[in-house]
C-alpha cells in the first residue's frame, strides 16, 4: 500500500524505520521546504520590521523554523538551512543598505554570507540532535517527558543561539573592527533567538505530530485560548487597561497554567503561541503597558519574561503529558494482572473439578468395590475383616467430601444461590448455629469460577465465626448484577476489626484465611472491607463480570439482611 507523500512530509525524523523508508523525492521536497521557509521568513521579519524595536529584532522566528523542522525530520537536513540564511544574507548585506548607509561587496560579502549562512545551519543541527535525542532512541511523542522538555530549553537557550550568536558575532567584529559591536550582537540575537526558539519550534513538532492523542475536552482548550488572547489584547494594544507597568502577561499566568495542565504539551504550547506573540507584535508597535518604559527596560521585562514564562510552561506540559502516559501505563498494567487473575481463578476452578472428577471416578470406586468385596466375604464375620470394612467406609466418606468441596455439584448444575442454600443447612446441622440467607434466585449469574471463589469465601468466613466470634446467629447476603459482586457474611458476636487482621495476616502474626481472600479480590479487581450496621461482618467485592460496570451498589445486600435479620443496617 502507498503511503502518501503529505503523510511522508510530516513523518517525524523519531521513527527509524520511516527515515530510512523516505524516498528521494520526500528528501528533495523537505529541503526545499526548509530552504524556502528560511527566506519566507527572514524577508517577512526583515522586510516589514514588524517586530523590531528601536532597530532592535525582538524575537527572531526563523529560528525556531529551523529547529522546528529539523527537530522533525532530522538534522541531515542542515544544508537546506545553510542554503536558505545564504540566499537571505545575500539578499540583506548586497542590495538592501544597513543604518549606516553600506551595502556590502565582494570579499566583504562573500564572507558575511558564509559567515552567516554554515553557522546558523550548524546551531540548527545540534540544537535538533539534542532536543530529539531521546525521541530517536524511544519513538516516543515529542515533549512527552521532562527530560525532552529540559534537553530542549537547553537546546534552544544555550546550544542553538549559542553557536549562531558567538560565531556570526566573531565575524561582525572582524569586519567592523569595533570590538563592542561583538557584545552589542551578542546580546540582542542572544534573546532573540531564544524567544524564536522556545515559541516557534515546539508548537511546530507539536502540533505537527498526528501520532498525539487529541484531548477529549477540545472546546475548553479553545475557551481558554480565548481567555489568554483576551488578556493580551487588554494589555498589548491601544484598548490597553491602565495596570501597573510590571510584566503584564501574569494577568494570564493562571489561564496558561492552566492550559499546560489540562492540556499537556498541547495546550502549552498553543497558550504560549498566542499570548507570545501578541505581547511582542503589540510591544514592538509601541502599545500595552510596557509603552512607558525605556527600550531596553521593555526588551529586559518583555524578552527575559517570555523566555522564563515558556521554559516553565513546556515543563509544566511536559510532565503532565508523562504523567498521563505513566497511569495509562499503570492502568493497562493493572488491567492486565486483572485479566491474569481471573485467568488463574478460571484455571484453579478447572483443575479442582478434574481432580474431583479424577477421585470420583478413579479412587472412590476402588474404595467402594474394595468394601462391597469385603463385607461380601464368605468370612464376613472376621473382626479383622469388619475393621477393614469400617476403615474403607470412612476413607470413600472422606473421599466424597472431598471430592464435594473441590467442585460441588450443586454449584456447578445449580448455581451460587443454591450452593449458599446448602452452605447454610450445613452449618446449622453441624455446628447448631442458626444462619440466615438472603439473596434472589433469579439474579445475574457471574461465571463458574468466580461463584466457586465465592463459595470458598463464604465457608472460611463461617468458619471464622464458628471459631471466634461466640455468635448467637449468623448470616450471609448475597448480590449479583451488573455492576457488581457482594457477599456479605455477618453475625451478632465480638465483631473484629478486618484492616487490623488483614495487617496481622501480612506478618504472619494470624489466620492465612482472610488474608488469602483479600488478596485474590484485590486480584480481580475487588475488596474485602468491614461491614457495619445493625450486625457486623466482613463483605467481598468483585466489579461487574456482564457488562463491564465497576459499580459499588450496597442497597441491595442492606436490603437483604433487612429482610433476613430485622431493621435493616447501614451500608457498610
Amino acid at each position: 500500500m502507498s503511503v502518501p507523500l503529505w503523510a511522508r512530509l510530516t513523518r517525524g525524523g523519531g521513527d527509524r524505520s520511516a527515515a530510512a523508508s523516505v524516498s528521494a523525492t520526500v528528501v528533495c521536497v523537505r529541503l526545499a521546504v526548509i530552504a524556502l521557509a528560511v527566506v519566507l521568513v527572514d524577508l517577512l521579519v526583515f522586510g516589514t520590521g514588524w517586530l523590531e524595536m528601536e532597530t532592535v529584532l525582538l524575537v527572531y522566528p526563523t529560528s525556531g523554523v529551523v529547529l522546528g523542522l529539523l527537530w522533525r525530520w532530522g538534522w541531515r537536513y542542515w544544508p537546506a538551512v545553510a542554503l536558505g540564511s545564504a540566499l537571505t544574507s545575500w539578499y540583506f548585506f548586497g542590495f538592501v543598505a544597513d543604518d549606516a548607509g553600506v551595502v556590502f561587496t565582494g570579499w566583504r560579502l562573500a564572507a558575511l554570507v558564509l559567515g552567516t549562512a554554515l553557522p546558523d545551519a550548524l546551531a540548527a543541527a545540534l540544537g535538533a540532535y539534542v532536543a530529539a535525542a531521546a525521541w530517536r532512541a524511544s519513538r516516543s511523542l515529542p515533549l512527552s517527558s521532562l527530560g525532552a522538555a529540559l534537553r530542549l530549553s537547553a537546546a534552544a537557550v544555550l546550544i542553538a543561539p549559542g553557536v549562531s550568536t558567538v560565531t556570526s558575532g566573531w565575524l561582525v567584529w572582524v569586519l567592523s573592527g569595533r570590538p563592542g559591536a561583538w557584545w552589542a550582537y551578542l546580546q540582542v540575537w542572544w534573546v532573540s533567538q531564544v524567544l524564536g526558539n522556545l515559541i516557534v519550534a515546539p508548537a511546530l513538532v507539536v502540533w505537527g505530530d498526528a501520532r498525539r492523542p487529541w484531548a477529549t475536552r477540545r472546546i475548553g482548550l479553545w475557551v481558554l485560548l480565548l481567555g489568554v488572547c483576551a488578556v493580551c489584547v487588554l494589555s498589548f494594544t491601544p484598548w490597553a487597561l491602565p495596570v501597573p507597568a510590571v510584566f503584564p502577561l501574569t494577568l494570564g499566568l493562571p489561564l496558561l497554567v492552566w492550559s499546560a495542565i489540562g492540556w499537556d504539551v498541547r495546550g502549552a504550547t498553543a497558550g504560549l503561541f498566542a499570548a507570545s506573540w501578541l505581547a511582542l507584535i503589540g510591544t514592538a508597535q509601541g502599545y500595552g503597558v510596557l509603552s512607558t518604559l525605556m527600550p531596553l527596560d521593555k526588551l529586559d521585562n518583555l524578552q527575559w519574561g517570555l523566555a522564563s514564562l515558556a521554559v516553565t510552561l513546556l515543563v509544566l506540559g511536559a510532565v503532565t503529558a508523562e504523567r498521563a502516559r505513566h497511569r495509562a501505563a499503570l492502568s493497562s498494567q493493572r488491567d492486565r494482572l486483572r485479566r491474569l487473575s481471573r485467568q488463574i481463578v478460571e484455571t484453579e476452578h478447572r483443575e479442582r473439578r478434574d481432580l474431583a472428577t479424577r477421585l470420583h471416578d478413579g479412587m472412590n470406586q476402588y474404595l467402594a468395590a474394595a468394601r462391597l468385596a469385603l463385607e461380601q466375604a464368605q468370612f464376613a464375620e472376621a473382626p479383622e475383616v469388619d475393621k477393614a470394612a469400617g476403615a474403607l467406609r470412612q476413607a470413600e466418606a472422606e473421599g466424597r467430601a472431598v471430592i464435594n468441596e473441590l467442585a460441588p455439584p450443586t454449584l456447578t448444575t445449580l448455581g451460587l444461590h443454591a450452593a449458599l442454600s446448602a452452605l447454610v443447612r450445613k452449618f446449622e446441622a453441624e455446628f447448631d448455629l442458626p444462619v440466615l440467607y438472603a439473596g434472589d434466585p433469579a439474579q445475574v449469574r457471574p461465571p463458574e469460577a468466580v461463584e466457586a471463589y465465592l463459595l470458598r469465601c463464604a465457608r472460611e468466613l463461617l468458619f471464622n465465626v464458628v471459631k471466634h466470634a461466640h455468635a448467637g446467629r449468623a448470616g450471609i447476603a448475597y448480590r449479583s448484577d451488573a455492576s457488581g459482586v457482594e457477599l456479605v457474611v455477618w453475625d451478632d458476636g465480638v465483631g473484629f476489626d478486618v484492616s487490623a487482621v488483614l495487617e496481622d495476616s501480612q506478618r504472619g502474626d494470624a489466620s492465612f484465611g482472610l488474608y488469602s481472600i483479600h488478596e485474590q479480590a484485590v486480584s480481580l479487581g475487588g475488596d474485602v472491607t468491614r461491614h457495619a450496621g445493625h450486625y457486623v461482618g466482613v463483605k467481598v467485592w468483585l466489579p461487574g463480570y456482564n457488562q463491564g460496570g465497576v459499580g459499588r451498589g450496597d442497597a441491595g445486600v442492606a436490603s437483604g439482611i433487612s429482610d433476613a435479620a430485622g431493621p435493616a443496617p447501614a451500608a457498610g
